[in-house]
Parts: structure tokens; C-alpha cells; sequence
């Protein structure tokens, strides 16, 4: 399986090279986590990326919460499984 790289980058620095960062995520496959003020609000992250978390659904988001560990937030759980989700091998494409 290919090593993903995941990079946190800032708000500011995405809007001074964003086309750098999408480019870095088409074509390199990385994935970007956009951070404010030290936190993590949003990600660009390849179209396969998307498809496979469109996929997920949004009963699958509600199993994780059910399944909460003790001291886990909702966030940490529902990312962990998204992350899970995205290190599993690709189902392959339908063939038309």
C-alpha cells in the first residue's frame, strides 16, 4: 500500500500557493489539512478520497458515535474511522 502524506498547512499559507496545494493533492495524492490558529478546520484531499468518504454515509457516522470510547470525542472518533476507512484497500471501480 502506498504511504500517504499528509501535511498540516495554514490558512495563510493556502491562499498565498493554493494552486501549489492542489496540485500537490491531484497529482501527488497528499492530502492537506487546513489549520487555523493551531487547529484543524478543513482538507483538501484527492477526488478518491472524497468519493470513498461520500460513501461512507451518514449511518455509518452514527455507528461510530454509538460506539464512542470512553474519553473520545466525537470528533476524534468519527475522524479515526474516516482514517480507517481511507487506509483500507479501494474497492475497485465498476467497469462499464
Amino acid at each position: 500500500m502506498p504511504i500517504i502524506r499528509t501535511k498540516a498547512v495554514s490558512i495563510a499559507q493556502a491562499r498565498q500557493s493554493l494552486s501549489a496545494l492542489v496540485n500537490r493533492v491531484a497529482y501527488g495524492g497528499e492530502r492537506i489539512v487546513l489549520t487555523r490558529h493551531g487547529r484543524n478546520i478543513a482538507a483538501i484531499v484527492p477526488m478518491n478520497d472524497l468519493r470513498r468518504l461520500a460513501g461512507t454515509g451518514e449511518r455509518d457516522a452514527r455507528g461510530v458515535l454509538k460506539e464512542l470510547p470512553k474519553g473520545m470525542t466525537p470528533q476524534q472518533a468519527l475522524v479515526e474511522a474516516l482514517e480507517r476507512e481511507l487506509e483500507s484497500p479501494e474497492d475497485p471501480e465498476p467497469s462499464e
